[in-house]
């Protein structure tokens, strides 16, 4: 018997060596760092960027590494594969995590995807160096990453979310949940023109003694076209959604406290263009523009709570996979819904970032270099 399960452990181990030994690994990495000089007035509160507010003006006097620097690799054996992304955190005590690990199964009509992802409905569509954010939230909405089963058939995807409780209902408490969210996108794409419509919907109710049960509703809608004919492109997008921050969506808004026996609606939209041009391979032009808006049910609040953020940059490619990116650009924060100036900050500066090997891009949300 002895002898049996020695032999059955030695069966297992050249299993469990040869199967990863006739995967393809395809591993990459990047590395960033910008310098920037920013100008806030003295109504600008956001710790944004290199954390300058309220007329502080301010050179950033280290190196800040971007906590968009990863490494990372896709796998593939046959009809089976997965990715994954080990992206560094940053501040004091951060510790590295992943943001993409998941594994894929071809079906031939298709692609399973189970583990952590993008949502089908998220996208990029700016190369702003300005928190090495690409106007997320900024005329762009975005869910992030999540755990999720997805499937995507063709031009189609459609995906199975945890759902996201927000943060300022009326009604802390236990949330119960029937159905998980479902994200859902569709894409189009012809010769130049890529056209895509998505979105998403959520509900849970909150359970609490002390009052009746509240339902918060959560739901999104986004578009995007791009048009890239040659040396020249334009992307643009536009999005709508209820209660998004519920849903965990940057762009969008927590619904607010009906007194204790209900809740107030925001409704929230936003738009975004970017527009480029290539002069060669070493350099190109790049310019955007974002906008968005929110507006709450309560009839005691009648304005909206609108900013905006603008921006150029002169993307340059010293070699392969080594950029700088010079970029100078506007924060501004506008009025409250309570007509109150909320400030604005400009600033200039540049990001270095090194491709050590060629990225992967995730195939599953919208990224157009």
């Amino acid at each position: 018997m002895k002898r049996f399960f020695i032999v059955l452990l030695a069966v297992a181990l050249v299993g469990a060596f040869a199967v990863p030994a006739s995967a393809e690994w395809n591993f990459w990495g990047r590395a960033k760092v910008t310098v920037a000089y920013e100008s806030p007035d003295d109504t600008f509160a956001a710790a944004e960027h290199g954390q300058s507010v309220s007329g502080d003006d301010q050179l950033a006097p280290d190196i800040d590494f971007l906590g968009a620097s990863a490494i990372g690799a896709r796998v593939k054996a046959g009809n089976i594969g997965g990715r994954f992304e080990l992206r560094q955190r940053v501040g004091a005590g951060a510790a590295a995590d992943y943001q993409t690990l998941y594994g894929t199964w071809n079906f031939g009509a298709g692609t399973l995807i189970v583990g952590l992802d993008y949502v089908p409905s998220d996208y990029f569509l700016s190369g702003t160096i300005y928190n090495d954010n690409p106007m997320l939230g900024r005329g762009a909405s975005f869910n992030g990453r999540t755990g999720q089963i997805k499937v995507k058939v063709g031009g189609f995807q459609l995906a199975l979310v945890n759902v996201t409780q927000g943060a300022d209902t009326t009604a802390s408490g236990d949330m119960d949940t029937i159905l998980p969210r479902i994200d859902g996108a569709y894409t189009y794409r012809s010769g130049a023109i890529l056209a895509r419509i998505a979105g998403t919907i959520q509900r849970y109710t909150l359970e609490n003694v002390a009052r009746p049960s509240v339902d918060v509703t959560s739901w999104t809608v986004n578009v995007v076209f791009t048009y890239s004919p040659g040396a020249w492109y334009v992307k643009t997008a536009a999005y709508y959604m209820v209660n998004g921050a519920d849903a965990g969506w940057l762009g969008g808004a927590n619904a607010t406290a009906n007194g204790t026996t209900g809740i107030y609606d925001v409704n929230s939209w936003g738009a975004l263009i970017t527009a480029g041009f290539v002069f060669n391979p070493m350099f190109r032009v790049e310019a955007g523009y974002g906008y968005w808006t929110h507006d709450s049910e309560d009839p005691a609040i009648t304005e909206n709570d609108p900013a905006q953020f603008y921006y150029i940059q002169v993307p340059i490619t010293l070699a392969k996979g080594v950029f700088i990116i010079p970029e100078v650009g506007i924060a501004d924060n506008m009025k409250s819904n309570a007509g109150a100036d909320q400030g604005k900050k400009i600033y200039a500066g540049a990001k270095t970032q090194i491709d050590f090997k060629k990225i992967d891009l995730n195939a599953s949300v919208i990224v157009i270099d």
